[in-house]
């Protein structure tokens, strides 16, 4: 390993370098997923303060002590961030930020005071408690990301973009504990796992800018009258009707029923979708029909009925749109989804 050691130094660093500035182009993006970039923002920052810290202390002989505790404490920053990006972005516009999520980051601020106070040797003492604590949070993420999979209205991708970021950052996370219990004998590993993961990241939003960047209205409603706050207000109104009430599973169902549903008048219901979800009406039932489709296909119970009882007990009225829909929205068919859930 240390033959290679300027390659080790230039690939690390880049990673920490191209974080940083990805995390300052999240903080200028605007629209309905600010709160969201911003969340992800400081995720990242936080592994970057973590993953410099090991470079300099890898690459330097006489790291200060208060650089070592910062960059420490840094990663009890990385697990809370994770988790509540990982809300944000599934719960769009129901989640807003409170105070007492601030209580999350305590752990973190503990060790930021007392960076410049203590030893090294005091501050790494109690490490374990870190690992649990990170380990802890990217199983709340991933437990959130599950419930997504059954009733979530996020598209396919988005779902995989999720899943993706937390077992990236799980990778870092084992890195540093196997390496703390002498498995892995080298401890610039988890910052060569991380500049893989940015380098990642990187590539995904270059591909899915939409992850980020929510796309403007369309064209057609730029004289609406709905402000951007009602908009959204009326979008949590809607998602929730489909959320409790299910009324997707209807194969009849028909924009002025919903409209009637919810006491709106169906020009809204649809100018709200597509202001704000970026579907048309069609597409936007269709999404969850087919995340019904897929709890049912991965469901036991199920594995006995046709491709097709299927389809109509998802709220389908014909085998051919399903297997349309279906493929459209996951990029693989019914039968190969199920076969594929059957051998996981």
């Amino acid at each position: 390993m240390e033959k290679y050691r300027e390659i080790l130094l230039v690939l690390s660093s880049l990673g920490v370098l191209e974080s940083i500035f990805f995390g300052l182009y999240l903080l200028t993006i605007q629209g309905e997923r600010k709160l969201a970039n911003r969340l992800l923002s400081i995720l990242i920052f936080a592994l970057a303060l973590r993953i410099g810290k090991s470079v300099l202390l890898y690459f330097s002989d006489d790291l200060p002590d208060h650089i070592r505790n910062f960059g420490l404490g840094a990663k009890l920053a990385i697990g809370p961030a994770l988790y509540l990006y990982v809300r944000a972005f599934i719960e769009q516009q129901r989640f807003r930020f409170r105070a007492v999520y601030l209580l999350h980051f305590v752990p973190f601020f503990i060790y930021a005071l007392i960076a410049a106070y203590v030893s090294n040797h005091t501050a790494f003492a109690p490490y374990r408690f870190i690992l649990l604590q990170f380990f802890i949070y990217l199983i709340l993420a991933l437990g959130h990301w599950r419930q997504a999979l059954q009733s979530s209205s996020l598209q396919p991708h988005e779902l995989r973009w999720v899943r993706n970021l937390t077992l990236g950052i799980f990778l870092v996370w084992l890195s540093y504990t196997l390496h703390y219990v002498r498995v892995l004998p080298y401890y610039i590993t988890g910052a060569l796992m991380y500049s893989i993961v940015v380098y990642g990241l990187i590539y995904v939003a270059l591909k899915r800018n939409s992850l980020f960047v929510v796309t403007p209205a369309p064209e057609k409603y730029k004289n609406s009258k709905i402000a951007q706050d009602k908009s959204q207000d009326l979008l949590e109104q809607i998602l929730t009707f489909f959320d409790t009430e299910q009324p997707f599973l209807d194969p009849g169902l028909t924009l002025d029923k919903v409209a009637q549903k919810l006491h709106l008048a169906p020009r809204t219901v649809s100018q709200v979708i597509n202001e704000q979800r970026q579907q048309n009406f069609s597409d936007f039932i269709n999404t969850y029909r087919i995340g019904q489709a897929q709890v049912l296909l991965r469901d036991a119970r199920y594995h006995q009925h046709t491709i097709a009882s299927i389809a109509y007990e998802s709220g389908f009225n014909s085998l051919s749109a399903f297997n349309t829909a279906f493929k459209k929205n996951t990029q693989t068919t019914p039968s190969a989804f199920r076969k594929l859930a059957k051998s996981g």
